[in-house]
């Protein structure tokens, strides 16, 4: 599995961290599937910021060149991007969430960690074992090939907010 980690300046991940605090937020069941999905819920809240042509009011506001570039794939066409914020939940601190994919078709994901927490990214094999964890820190930008089944956590002490753009693979 091949991860690529990027960090971005302080300037640029204050800018992305002070929007995060003026956006309204939505409440979700479940971070995973929108729906509750009949599995385990884990709730968070989030913003969709674009889907596939179309942009929210929000998406404007973030440095979508800067994040771009830095991650080179300013040729690509986003899938989907969307800011979550986890709330602390120390009785399930670090246990994986719902393991998924974001889509079946080919595509690649970025994670940008907008705040420092302690509720680690997990990515699985096959047969669910885990394979590898990345923990959030600040300006901390990943990227990965989408059809690793991943899942995210719950922070214990603070919040967790984490960027998730999915692009499409050319």
């Amino acid at each position: 599995m091949q991860i690529r980690s990027k960090k971005l300046s302080r300037l640029v991940a204050d800018t992305i961290e002070d929007q995060c605090y003026k956006i309204p937020w939505l409440f979700q069941k479940d971070g995973t599937y929108s729906d509750g999905g009949g599995v385990k819920k884990f709730p968070c809240f989030t913003m969709l910021l674009c889907r596939e042509n179309e942009q929210t009011q929000h998406y404007k506001f973030f440095p979508w060149q800067y994040i771009d570039g830095v991650s080179l794939m300013s040729s690509r066409k986003k899938k989907r991007a969307h800011v979550a914020l986890q709330l602390p939940n120390p009785k399930k601190h670090n246990l994986p969430h719902n393991i998924h994919v974001d889509y079946e078709t080919p595509h690649d994901v970025l994670l940008y960690y907008i705040n420092d927490a302690d509720g680690d990214t997990f990515f699985f094999d096959d047969r669910e074992n885990v394979i590898h964890r990345e923990t959030p820190e600040k300006g901390k930008m990943i990227i990965f090939d989408g059809s690793i089944p991943h899942a995210s956590s719950s922070p214990s002490e603070d919040f967790r907010f984490i960027l998730n753009i999915c692009y499409e693979r050319t």
